[in-house]
C-alpha cells in the first residue's frame, strides 16, 4: 500500500528520530573544510536531499543564503527554520542558475538505484555547474553494508509510534534493503521500503566521466585520505570539464 502524504509525516518523524545519533556539527565542519580546501570563489550553495535539514542549519550559520532541496515536502516541514527550501527530485533540478558549491550527504546517491538514474543524475548536476564549481557527495560501499547490515535490524517506540526496521544486503544484486513498519496510535500500519544500490567504487568514476565531469579528489569519508575499493565510504569531489 502506498504511503499517503498524511501518513508520511509520521515516517519523516521516525527517520528524524533514528538519525538522532548523527553528529551534525562534525559533518558540517567536514563539508565546510572541503569548501575551504578547494578555495572556492563564490557563495552560491546548494544542498541536495537535505532531509531533516539539521546539517543545512549548521552550514547556514556561515552561508545563510544556502538553498536546500528534498523530494519530500514532509521532511522540509519538520521544522520552521527560515532556510530557502525547494521541494524537487534531484534527478530533475528546476534551476536555471549555476552554483559554486553543491553537496549531498548520508548516502543519498545510493538511492539512485539503477545505472540509468545515476547517469542521468550526473548529467543533471553538470547543467547547474560551471568549470569553477565543485560538487561533493558521499556514498556507501559494499564493505559498509556488510559491516552494518545486522546493526540496522532494530525496533522501538517514539512517542505513540512503534517501529520496526529490517535491514538486508543482497550481494548478488548489490541492493541494500531497509524496510520500515510503523504502527500509529490509532492502530494504522504504515510500511516504507528503502532500496539503495551499492555500486562498485570504480563505477562512479565511469559515470562521472560520461557526464563530462571528472573526480578532483576522492577521500575516505570524514578524512583527507584517498579512498579505494576497500573503503567503507567514499567522499567524491567532482568538477566540470572546461
Amino acid at each position: 500500500m502506498k504511503v499517503t502524504n498524511k501518513q508520511y509525516k509520521y515516517v519523516a518523524k521516525i527517520y528524524n528520530y533514528l538519525m538522532r545519533s548523527v553528529d551534525y556539527d562534525h559533518w558540517a565542519q567536514y563539508i565546510l573544510s572541503i569548501y575551504d580546501l578547494l578555495e572556492i570563489d563564490g557563495e552560491n550553495i546548494l544542498e541536495l536531499a537535505a532531509g531533516n535539514m539539521k546539517l543545512a542549519e549548521k552550514i547556514a550559520l556561515r552561508f545563510p543564503q544556502i538553498i536546500v532541496t528534498d523530494v519530500s515536502p514532509e521532511m522540509l516541514k519538520l521544522n520552521n527554520n527560515k532556510l530557502n527550501k525547494i521541494c524537487c527530485d534531484m534527478e530533475k533540478l528546476p534551476f536555471k542558475i549555476k552554483f559554486d558549491f553543491i553537496f549531498s550527504t548520508f548516502d543519498s546517491l545510493n538511492y539512485l538505484n539503477t545505472e540509468i538514474k545515476l547517469k542521468n543524475f550526473f548529467m543533471e548536476i553538470a547543467s547547474v555547474m560551471t568549470p569553477e564549481s565543485f560538487f561533493t557527495f558521499d556514498v556507501s560501499l559494499e564493505k559498509n553494508s556488510l559491516k552494518h547490515e545486522k546493526r540496522l535490524n532494530r525496533k522501538g517506540k517514539f512517542g505513540n509510534i512503534k517501529y520496526i526496521q529490517k535491514s538486508n544486503y543482497d550481494k548478488e544484486t548489490q541492493i541494500h534493503w531497509n524496510r520500515f513498519k510503523l504502527k500509529l496510535e490509532d492502530g494504522t500500519i504504515v510500511e516504507e521500503v528503502h532500496k539503495q544500490k551499492i555500486y562498485d567504487f570504480d563505477f562512479y568514476f565511469e559515470v562521472i566521466e560520461d557526464a563530462d565531469l571528472y573526480v578532483s579528489h576522492c577521500f575516505e569519508t570524514f578524512t583527507y585520505e584517498d579512498a579505494d575499493n576497500n573503503s567503507e565510504r567514499a567522499q567524491f569531489i567532482i568538477k566540470k570539464k572546461s
